[in-house]
């Protein structure tokens, strides 16, 4: 999703730059909606909207198959776990019904590759 490379656009003649159709769809930018622009010394910068995600963590499970003396992981009461096929579907299912796919990262405190 992130790429880091620029883009010509156009501006209009009241002076209001005009976004190339599939960059607004990328970052979620609906007609008519609010953008926010960050002033830096090197440029502006146009902030996606809040409600376009742009990445989802996805933890699969929590086991883990080290045991090791300083892992944070001993401090904590919570059971051992593992999501569940019909939740895992859910969630990249929904994933799947948005405009525009953020990014998915696998993982967290447990291994994702346990079984």
């Amino acid at each position: 999703m992130t790429s880091n490379h620029s883009q010509r656009s156009r501006v209009n003649d009241d002076g209001n730059p005009i976004l190339p159709a599939d960059v607004a769809k990328q970052y979620g930018i609906q007609p008519g909606g609010d953008l926010y622009l960050d002033e830096k010394e090197d440029g502006i910068f146009l902030r996606r909207p809040i409600s376009h995600l742009a990445k989802v963590y996805i933890e699969p499970t929590s086991k883990f198959n080290l045991t090791c003396r300083t892992c944070i992981r001993n401090s904590w009461d919570e059971p051992i776990g593992q999501m569940t096929d019909s939740t895992f579907d859910r969630v990249i299912g929904g994933i799947q019904e948005l405009d525009s796919s953020p990014s998915i990262f696998f993982g967290g405190f447990g291994e994702p590759l346990s079984t």
